[in-house]
C-alpha cells in the first residue's frame, strides 16, 4: 500500500518487536540476525507472556523449530514447546465437535457455516496445530436459531446465556453461547457475524457463495474466500485487533487466490472500506505482507489510518474509547449509541432482573459497565 501513512513501532516494547517478526517470518528475511542481535535485551518472560496474549504461541513454536530452536533460550523454546502440544491437544478435541456438530445440522437439513475453529486453521495454516481455539462458531440463518439450538440440545449442550431468546440480548447480541457440561466445550451460535449497528451480508447470499470442505473425511461448510475476508477483517476490527492472531489471519489468507474486485465490491455495500483498508495497512505495516498497490478502493486514507494506529494501541495492551466509535460513520453512530444503551448477555447473568424489571437494565448500563471493566481487570471475565 501507499507510503504515505507510516505506522509508528518506535513506542512498542523490544519483546512485541521480536513477536512482529517471529509471526511474519516469511517476510522478514534478516529474522536470524535480528534475534541474535536483540537476544541479551529481551525479557524472555513478557516475551512468552505477549506470545500468550496474542494467542500465536504455537505459530511462533512452528517458525522457531524452523528457523532453529537454538536461536532462543531453551526454556523458552520448551515452554512453547508445551504450550504447542496443549494446543494440538485442543484442537483435536474441537475438531472431533466440529465434526460430529457438522454432521448433525447436515443431517436436519440446517444450512450452516463454521465461522474459525479448526477448519480455519487447516485453512489458512495448513495444519489445525497451528492456529489456536478456545470454542466453535457456528453461523445460521435467524429463522433456524431455535431448530439449531435444538441439535446442539440434543448432543448435550445448555444455554450458557442467562435467557437467549429475550428480545432484549437479541437486539444487542450477535450470538447465543453453548456449553458441553462434560467435554467443556463451548459454541456460540450465530444468526449475525457482527453487531446490528454494522451491516453485512445475508445468510442466504453468504450460503450461496459457501465453500464446502473435506475435513478429515467429514463434509463440512464455510465461507467463500471473499466472503471469509469480510468475516476476518469485521470481526478484528471490532476487536481493536488485540490478539495478533487475528492479524496473523489475514497475513496468511492473503496469499491465497482472492477476487479483490469482489471483496472491493462487497466492502463498498456493506460501507466498510475503512475497515478493509485498515486491516491490509496494519498487515502490511507490521507484518511486511504483500496487500499490492492494486487496489485504489483499499488505499488507506485519513480515517482508516487512524483506526490503524489507535489498533496498535490495543495490541500494546492500552485501549481507548476513541476506537470503538471511530469504527462506525454517518448515521451508523446514532445506531451505535442506541445499541451500547441495550444490555448484554452478560448484564443479565451479573446482575439477574426478573421479566417485568428489565427494563431497569437500561439506567443500570453505566454501573454494569463499571462493574464488568473491573472485573476484567482482575481477570474474572470470559475471554475472547
Amino acid at each position: 500500500m501507499g507510503s504515505k501513512f507510516k505506522l509508528k513501532r518506535s513506542s512498542m516494547s523490544q519483546e512485541l518487536k521480536l513477536l512482529l517478526s517471529i509471526v511474519g517470518m516469511e517476510h522478514a528475511p534478516d529474522l536470524p540476525g535480528h534475534i541474535l542481535r536483540t537476544s541479551a535485551s529481551i525479557d524472555w518472560v513478557q516475551f512468552i507472556e505477549l506470545t500468550r496474549h496474542h494467542r500465536v504461541y504455537p505459530l511462533v513454536y512452528s517458525n522457531v523449530s524452523r528457523l532453529g530452536k537454538e536461536l532462543l533460550p531453551q526454556h523458552v523454546v520448551q515452554v512453547l514447546q508445551q504450550d504447542y502440544t496443549n494446543n494440538t491437544f485442543q484442537m483435536l478435541r474441537l475438531s472431533a465437535e466440529m465434526q460430529m456438530i457438522g454432521i448433525q445440522l447436515d443431517k436436519s437439513e440446517i444450512p450452516y457455516l463454521l465461522v474459525k475453529g479448526p477448519l480455519l486453521a487447516e485453512r489458512l495454516y495448513g495444519d489445525i496445530s497451528l492456529r489456536t481455539c478456545k470454542d466453535l462458531d457456528i453461523l445460521v440463518a435467524d429463522q433456524d436459531l431455535e431448530r439449531a439450538g435444538a441439535v446442539l440440545r440434543d448432543a448435550g449442550y445448555f444455554a450458557a446465556d442467562a435467557d437467549p431468546t429475550t428480545i432484549l440480548t437479541e437486539t444487542r447480541e450477535h450470538h447465543h453461547s453453548y456449553i458441553h457440561p462434560n467435554k467443556k466445550i463451548q459454541i456460540e451460535l450465530h444468526w449475525r457475524l457482527n453487531w446490528k449497528t454494522w451491516s453485512e451480508p445475508a445468510f442466504d447470499e453468504l450460503w450461496a457463495r459457501k465453500r464446502t470442505f473435506s475435513f478429515k473425511g467429514v463434509s463440512v461448510h464455510s465461507f467463500g474466500p471473499e466472503d471469509l475476508f469480510l468475516s476476518l477483517t469485521t470481526h478484528g476490527a471490532r476487536h481493536g485487533w488485540s490478539r495478533l492472531r487475528w492479524l496473523s489471519d489475514i497475513d496468511k489468507l492473503m496469499a491465497e487466490e482472492l477476487d479483490w474486485s469482489r471483496i472491493v465490491h462487497h466492502l463498498e455495500a456493506y460501507r466498510l472500506q475503512h475497515i478493509g483498508a485498515q486491516a491490509l495497512l496494519l498487515t502490511s505495516r507490521l507484518f511486511g505482507t504483500q496487500t499490492g498497490d492494486r487496489l485504489p478502493a483499499l488505499q488507506p486514507t485519513h480515517h482508516s489510518y487512524r483506526l490503524a494506529m489507535l489498533a496498535i494501541e490495543y495490541i500494546q495492551g492500552r485501549r481507548t474509547h476513541q476506537y470503538s466509535i471511530s469504527l462506525v460513520k454517518g448515521m451508523a453512530k446514532l445506531k451505535y449509541f442506541i445499541h451500547m444503551l441495550q444490555p448484554k448477555a452478560y448484564d443479565m447473568e451479573m446482575f439477574p432482573l426478573p421479566k417485568g424489571l428489565r427494563f431497569l437494565y437500561v439506567p443500570l448500563r453505566p454501573l454494569l459497565y463499571i462493574r464488568r471493566r473491573f472485573m476484567k481487570r482482575q481477570g474474572l471475565t470470559r475471554e475472547m
